[in-house]
């Protein structure tokens, strides 16, 4: 019987794994361990494996009664990945990553006795002539530098004699650092990709492995792409981890706090950054670069985004590392593994372990959400959020909610384990901070908040389409009973005479009535709750502006304003219109309405007149396949192509006034303007009745002006 410990970290005594890297022809897999301040390489025997509905030759049978009651080990990755590809999918179990299979099967994990702290991390940021790596004359013209050892060096092109020499003087400097990681902001689709295609133009090896003698790769062997969906360029480096922080970022941000996942603006958001450092027109580098009293500048300024990569890293990164230290994932995979997904992985792990059947997914039924719903619209004073703590797993563990197949038992265990380990991490992250144990504080907070991902991640992996174990039904009783104590809060709430704004899911916003406690009447609601729940006052905002479920924007006690919801906050909204939106919620906050007409008259002169930058109406979007097939997108695909972009990149476009999306960089003056003062009108919109009349005739449009263009 595998104990709690083992569920969660796995059985393996392998201990300070910072890399794992298979050898298909050899049948092997190198383990490089961290072991104090030096790294030593072990070589074993390398494990994959297949679970079959059938028996395939070779294979075992496995104990219980599921479907997939076949296993066939192999050392040899390939052999695996053949089968598993002839098989269908729901005939057969494989992870073909051979790093995942293998960790599964030996019961090993990353980084086991090792803390955030104890790792070798390396910083890396380039300042390039063009956003295209192929263009002629696309030099590197800086590289920075740094880790966590404290060494920092800026190598500039106009120090070397030729840019292949540049190249090969960072890749000696990385093999003399030596990392466990490589990182940086976006490095997976800028830094690296850019990298790589410079020096494969100059035949410069990028030999950045432990080995010396293995250039880093784009391993597209499996398509990697972020739980948000963007499209990874995903490449290895032998024997070191590659860490990007803008996904790391996106990750973290679960509450989706930052303002965007620019690097500068996240650290200045976070409070992380530095106020001195250096800042330089990027987009303008060409320009930059060819004045040389410049040049000083341009380097100072690569070498503080390399420093500000390390701050937002020592923030986002220590969650997926504690993770990698239970979920038999490689780091930097993790950041391309849902959340469902490594639920399973720690499911499927323990049953090969007592060699149990494993079920076929179960098929996904239509389950009703979280109780969500907004009882008022406007703007409100004072207003307090309370929230269940861990709201569906403390409902999963008090009322034994686990999935139907789990006929070993291990779902729930693991459940209340990782929630206990939770609450005695934020309880050390608490007192060390206390003790001012700075670096036990910065250790027992990343713990913690890796945990509370894991554990909030059970309820999601039960509905989730084509994962073993998963369990609609159980899921749905979830919901349910979330949905019963959330009519319970705003039930409480209301008796005690307080104006509930709105609930979803977990929480709700409110009032409380003139001179009453709310911290008091959330504890009154919390003890009537039962199920070992727990009610909490999260936060309090000085203002509220309710739009519709969900769509929402608060002030904090700073002042600052944040926006909630798509019709505030959408990705797919040109800047104008998101600078637009977030200072029409400000004006109405302020109780400055009378201001927002004036506002929108502005912004709609400055699309007419032309005066818009092309980076204001530009949009960020992901090349997908309608991209190049689309007929309205013909001259956008051969731009596409001819710079060498394809499906998965991200690119800066704007709509032409002939309708027609066009890269910005082809940018000609010829921006629709109709369209965009077509936009005005539907960011005002979101708005609804609490815009004033004047504003919305404003939007609406001036017919002389449309006419005009």
């Amino acid at each position: 019987m595998l104990s709690t410990s083992d569920l969660l970290y796995g059985w393996g005594s392998t201990t300070g794994i910072v890399a794992v890297e298979p050898d298909a022809a050899s049948g092997t897999a190198a383990l490089y361990r961290r072991v104090g301040c030096t790294t030593e390489r072990d070589v074993v025997p390398l494990q994959t494996w297949l679970v079959s509905r059938k028996p395939e030759p070779g294979s075992i049978e496995l104990r219980g009664e599921h479907d997939l009651r076949h296993l066939l080990l192999r050392s040899n990755a390939r052999i695996i990945a053949d089968r598993a590809r002839i098989l269908a999918p729901d005939q057969r179990l494989a992870y073909l990553d051979p790093i995942t299979a293998h960790l599964v099967a030996t019961g090993d994990t990353f980084y086991k006795g090792l803390q955030f702290a104890d790792l070798r991390r390396l910083q890396l940021d380039l300042e390039t002539l063009e956003t295209n790596p192929d263009a002629e004359d696309g030099a590197i013209v800086v590289i920075a530098v740094r880790d966590t050892s404290g060494f920092e060096s800026v190598l500039s092109l106009d120090d070397f004699p030729s840019e292949a020499a540049l190249i090969e003087e960072l890749v000696r400097t990385v093999r003399r650092l030596d990392p466990d990681i490589i990182e940086g902001h976006n490095i997976f689709n800028f830094d690296l990709w850019y990298l790589d295609r410079r020096a494969r133009r100059f035949g410069v090896p990028l030999l950045l492995g432990r080995d010396g003698r293995t250039p880093m790769w784009l391993d597209e062997t499996l398509r990697r792409s972020t739980a948000g969906g963007m499209a990874v360029k995903y490449y290895r480096i032998e024997g070191r981890q590659i860490v990007d922080t803008f996904i790391g970022a996106v990750r973290w941000d679960v509450g989706r706090r930052l303002p965007n996942y620019k690097l500068k603006h996240i650290v200045r958001h976070l409070g992380i950054g530095d106020a001195e450092r250096t800042l330089v027109d990027a987009a303008n580098m060409r320009a930059l670069w060819s004045d040389p009293d410049m040049r000083a500048t341009i380097k100072a300024y690569c070498l503080d985004d390399a420093r500000d990569a390390e701050r937002l890293s020592a923030i986002v990164t220590p969650s997926e590392f504690y993770q990698a230290q239970m979920v038999p994932e490689a780091l930097q995979s993790l950041a391309c593994v849902g959340l469902g997904s490594r639920i399973e992985r720690l499911m499927v792990r323990a049953y090969l372990r007592r060699r149990h059947a494993i079920p076929r997914p179960r098929p996904t039924v239509e389950i009703e959400g979280g109780y969500t719903e907004a009882f008022a619209s406007g703007v409100f004073r004072d207003v307090v959020k309370c929230d269940v703590e861990s709201l569906y797993p403390s409902l999963m563990l008090a009322r034994s909610i686990a999935p139907w197949d789990d006929d070993l038992g291990v779902f729930l265990p693991m459940l209340r384990e990782l929630r206990g380990m939770r609450l005695a991490a934020k309880r050390e992250a608490e007192r060390a901070a206390r003790e001012g144990r700075a670096v036990d504080e910065r250790a027992a907070q990343g713990l913690q908040s890796a945990l509370k991902i894991l554990i909030n991640s059970f309820f999601g992996f039960l509905g989730t389409h084509g994962l073993h174990f998963n369990d609609p039904v159980a899921a749905a009783r979830v919901t349910q009973a979330g949905r019963e104590v959330m009519r319970a809060i705003v039930e409480g709430l209301r008796a005690r005479g307080c104006q509930v704004i709105e609930a979803d899911t977990d929480g709700a916003f409110f009032c409380a009535p003139p001179g009453a406690d709310p911290a008091r009447i959330v504890d009154e609601v919390g003890a009537s709750l039962g199920d070992e729940l727990h009610l909490v006052l999260e936060e309090r905002y000085p203002a509220m502006l309710s739009l519709k479920a969900k769509n929402y924007a608060l002030q904090r006690p700073a002042g600052d304003i944040v926006l909630r919801g798509s019709a505030l906050r959408s990705a797919r909204d040109e800047p104008f219109g998101r600078q637009l939106i977030a200072r029409i919620a400000e004006l109405l906050i302020a109780g400055r309405s009378q201001d927002i007409a004036p506002l929108v008259r502005e912004t709609m002169d400055r699309i007419a007149d032309g005066k818009l930058a092309p980076a204001e109406f530009a949009r960020r979007e992901s090349v997908t396949a309608k991209t190049f097939n689309a007929p309205a997108n013909r001259r956008l695909a051969q731009a596409l192509a001819e710079r060498g972009l394809t499906v998965g990149d991200r690119v800066l476009v704007y709509q032409r006034n002939n309708g027609e999306l066009a890269l910005l960089d082809d940018y000609a003056g010829d921006e629709d303007r109709a369209y965009l003062l077509r936009r005005v009108a539907d960011f005002v919109a979101r708005f609804g009745d609490l815009i004033p009349a004047d504003a919305r005739l404003e939007a609406g449009g001036d017919r002389d002006q449309l006419t005009l263009l």
